[in-house]
């Protein structure tokens, strides 16, 4: 058996022992699961080295002999996520910035992800946004570089909106069926219920209200400039629960894979709720 085969499996392995830990731990994984599938779908030649094996092995606490202290290692998220920006680069930029619009000059691409502006190094693949205008910047976390990374490099030639919404579940070319997209929003419906009002408020922010829609709050929010996603929310009652759902446009496939779906919705709840909490 090849080395390069070896460390292939041994990360695979790995993933997938620490998936089912996940599991374990947390009543609430259908994002965990959906993210490990959506890993262990990259092509092999993201980690087929000895070195990337080592990174994935080591997810404990690490001594750092330079700094003379030790620091937490790297996710198995955050290695991914680091190895996709040397994916980014062998992408045409060109054709993602005639595509997208995008803002750009000879250092970074700009694009803004549910309401947040961030930066893309033309030459690192780093993703960063800043709340100053990038005189300080925060590194993009797992879900908003693997989103954004999907939409500019593997989004179809053509795509383009349908105008018709449909629940996650429903999506052309899916199995359709109930899906783990109910429970994955309830923890976020039970945290909203009572704050009607804040809720609202952050959706002008991110978005747009819409009465046309039924529902105690109704907005559209944009993930991303050309990209509409819709929310419905109802307050919790003496006989049901507080209800949170989200629609997309039936083409959404032509701009991210189904997995990616998860990624961006996970951001979509925090920056919801990052809003409602005055942090804009």
């Amino acid at each position: 058996m090849s080395q390069s085969l070896s460390d292939i499996r041994f990360v695979r392995k790995r993933l997938r022992f620490e998936s089912r830990e996940s599991a374990v731990a947390d009543s609430n994984s259908a994002q965990e699961m959906i993210k490990m599938k959506f890993i262990l779908s990259f092509p092999v030649n993201l980690v087929q080295n000895s070195r990337a094996s080592a990174e994935f092995e080591r997810n404990k606490v690490i001594y750092d002999g330079q700094k003379g202290r030790c620091r937490m290692a790297l996710s198995n998220y955050e290695i991914m996520r680091n190895q996709m920006r040397g994916e980014f680069v062998k992408y045409d930029q060109e054709k993602m910035i005639r595509k997208f619009g995008l803002e750009n000059d000879d250092a970074y691409l700009y694009i803004e992800f549910v309401r947040r502006r961030y930066r893309i190094h033309r030459k690192s693949g780093l993703v960063e946004w800043s709340r100053d205008g990038f005189v300080s910047t925060v590194e993009a976390d797992y879900n908003e570089a693997m989103t954004i990374y999907d939409v500019l490099c593997c989004s179809k030639d053509d795509c383009r909106l349908s105008g018709r919404f449909c629940p996650i579940s429903m999506l052309p070319g899916t199995v359709h069926s109930s899906g783990p997209g109910g429970s994955m929003f309830q923890k976020a419906a039970d945290e909203f219920s009572g704050k009607t009002e804040e809720l609202r408020r952050a959706c002008e922010v991110l978005g747009e209200l819409d009465g046309r829609m039924k529902g105690d709050v109704a907005a559209v929010l944009y993930p991303f400039a050309f990209l509409p996603v819709t929310l419905q929310y109802w307050e919790a009652d003496e006989e049901f629960p507080a209800n949170l759902k989200f629609m997309f446009d039936e083409n959404i496939q032509d701009y991210m894979h189904y997995e990616t779906i998860f990624f961006m919705m996970g951001h979509i709840v925090s920056r919801i709720k990052e809003t409602m909490n005055g942090d804009i």
